[in-house]
């Protein structure tokens, strides 16, 4: 299994603070990008429920290939 470091990001663009895994074995993070003001994102619900989940995106490089790709972890969004 995988392990991740977090840390928080704030978007330079909006402020939004992130929290990611921003490295771990296998890959090294060359991009990360705001889930509240990047296009590439989208808000949804998890099927069967009413829970909002962000989809976090970012580009990574396979540390043993050199393959640059994208990964998307999903966090539960923070209610009040």
């Amino acid at each position: 299994m995988i392990s991740f470091e977090r840390t928080e990001f704030e978007c330079p663009e909006c402020g939004f603070v992130l929290r990611q895994p921003i490295k771990d074995n296998k890959h090294e993070i060359l991009m990360l990008t705001c889930s509240k003001c990047a296009s590439i994102y989208d808000l949804s619900y998890e099927p069967g429920t009413d829970e909002k989940r962000i989809f976090v995106a970012f580009i990574a490089k396979d540390r043993e290939t050199g393959r640059e790709h994208e990964l998307k972890r999903v966090y539960d969004e923070e209610t009040d």
